[in-house]
């Protein structure tokens, strides 16, 4: 699949979100949090900053796509991390303005995003 011309949420306005107000971001913690902690051995509370941090690290060029099938539209990054490990990276904006990270975890298959690949 190519990526699409623009992801569904603006990158820089959820940056901002996060770094202002990480109490309105939500995770579905079996595909993120829970995941950051067992392969980095860490708490939960750890497990979330770690995602926070590589939320705020995103630039442009990691986009891949824009998941439509369910409402709100989900968008796709791949992110390499300073360990070099990969990482699938989705995520919404609620109706209600809060941010909910649906995945964050290793890619299962090569990712393709606007600037390379991403693998495991």
């Amino acid at each position: 699949m190519r990526p699409a011309a623009a992801p569904a949420h603006n990158l820089a306005s959820v940056q901002r979100l996060v770094a202002a107000a990480p109490d309105r971001v939500v995770f579905r913690r079996a595909f993120t949090t829970e995941v950051v902690a067992d392969l980095d051995d860490v708490d939960p509370r750890t497990a979330r900053r770690t995602i926070l941090d590589a939320l705020c690290r995103l630039v442009p060029d990691d986009y891949a796509q824009t998941l439509t099938a369910q409402a709100p539209p989900a968008d796709v990054y791949g992110w390499r991390d300073g360990r070099g490990r990969g990482w699938y990276i989705k995520f919404t904006v609620l109706p209600d303005g809060r941010l909910l990270v649906i995945s964050f975890h290793p890619p299962e298959a090569p990712l393709r995003t606007r600037a390379s690949v991403v693998r495991m």
